[in-house]
């Protein structure tokens, strides 16, 4: 990955020195102490990524979050909460915002490095799927394949499917079955947790290799609150983690953030 402008928002200068060192790799990083200090310099700056503190005084990071959203010039950039709060709710509301991703604090450097390289990379395909909207909608890349997914389940990701404009297709010997960044990828994989762990996840580092071509997300369907199910996921290289269960429009809000561009 090039290196990256990225544009860390937080009140606390001690977070935001911690976090800069952390991320000073990734290319440059710049420092606002305040929402309204945030949205002057991204407007001016334009950068590849926003970290944002969601409690800050004044202006706090959820309405910073929506005048980021609104501003035309910055409404593609991811932005990254930063929060002391891991509940559902709050994590709904970051979404709810505008927000790519949550993140709770203290976060480690490979947890944030991890966490923007996976949206940045979103945000390219979603750039490539816009360009290829008028394409023809056969073939796999047009498909939404469930791996390991119960049957009882399948009407509820079948919902998905039809709502993006894609193909379901339930698979039950994946790894057999996908190629590694072949031409057959479909354009998003759900794989289930719930067992047979280690098969999904080689099959999301499967999809991890294609998507190095422009094809093929992954996205992990893991039991709400196992955190550690959802590390092995996001090691592996899945683009997204869904806690189950999810609602059709909470999925529908994550695979827009992943770029896949809903029929029109």
């Amino acid at each position: 990955m090039s290196l990256l402008k990225i544009l860390l928002i937080d009140d606390d200068p001690i977070s935001t020195l911690i976090a800069g060192k952390m991320l000073a790799d990734q290319g440059q990083v710049r420092y606002a102490h305040s929402g309204a200090h945030g949205l002057d310099m991204a407007r001016q700056w334009q950068p590849d990524v926003v970290l944002l503190d969601a409690e800050m005084p004044d202006m706090d990071g959820y309405e910073t979050c929506r005048l980021l959203k609104a501003d035309p010039t910055l409404v593609e950039v991811p932005v990254i909460f930063l929060s002391r709060h891991s509940s559902a709710e709050r994590r709904a509301e970051a979404l709810a915002a505008g927000a790519a991703d949550t993140l709770i604090k203290p976060a480690t450097g490979p947890q944030i490095t991890q966490c923007i390289q996976r949206h940045i990379r979103a945000r390219l395909l979603a750039g490539q799927a816009r360009t290829q909207v008028q394409v023809s909608s056969a073939g796999a890349d047009h498909e939404l394949h469930a791996v390991n997914l119960p049957s009882v389940e399948h009407p509820h990701y079948d919902d998905l499917a039809r709502s993006l404009g894609l193909v379901f297709r339930a698979q039950h010997r994946a790894v057999d079955s996908l190629s590694d960044g072949g031409q057959d990828t479909p354009r998003l994989t759900l794989v289930w947790l719930f067992d047979q762990v280690n098969d999904g996840l080689q099959v999301i580092t499967r999809c991890n290799k294609a998507a190095t071509a422009g094809r093929g997300l992954a996205v992990a369907l893991v039991p709400a609150g196992l955190v550690q199910v959802e590390l092995l996921a996001l090691d592996a290289g899945a683009d997204d983690v869904w806690g189950v269960p999810c609602s059709l429009s909470l999925m529908l809000r994550r695979a827009r953030l992943l770029g896949i561009v809903t029929p029109t």
